[in-house]
């Protein structure tokens, strides 16, 4: 197994850790999780997909990417529910983090990609925002 294969798997492992663990142990809260989790419910109850809405209004706010990936994520396990709407988040932090290692590979090498992969996993709000929606 190549050196470079090897860092990737375990940083993959450790960001999956991070990010994947306890996805539904606490309900949805601040303002943006239900919020976000409603509008993706109504694209999978027929409001469309194409503009989002919120209580069968138009929702202007936010392009509809985020949405559409919660609704995927509701589709694929059967319910909207924290999991669901929380795992695009935790997929777009851990794929930041594993770009951030090949960016840093690229320029230097391993170590610092590692390194710097590292920190910003374990930074205090992108750890928070890749938990939450």
């Amino acid at each position: 197994m190549k050196k470079i294969t090897l860092y990737s798997i375990i940083l993959a492992i450790f960001a999956g850790v991070l990010f994947f663990s306890y996805r539904g142990d606490w309900g949805l809260w601040n303002a943006d999780e239900p919020r976000d989790a409603q509008v993706a419910k109504e694209m999978l109850y027929g409001e469309g997909w194409i503009i989002p809405h919120l209580n069968s209004t138009v929702y202007y706010d936010k392009p509809p990417f985020l949405f559409w990936l919660i609704a995927g994520a509701a589709k694929g396990l059967g319910a909207m529910n924290e999991v669901a709407a929380r795992l695009p988040s935790a997929f777009s932090g851990l794929f930041t983090i594993i770009l951030v290692f090949f960016f840093g590979k690229r320029l230097y090498d391993e170590g610092v990609g590692g390194f710097a992969a590292l920190v910003l996993a374990t930074s205090g709000e992108f750890f928070w925002l890749a938990r939450r929606t």
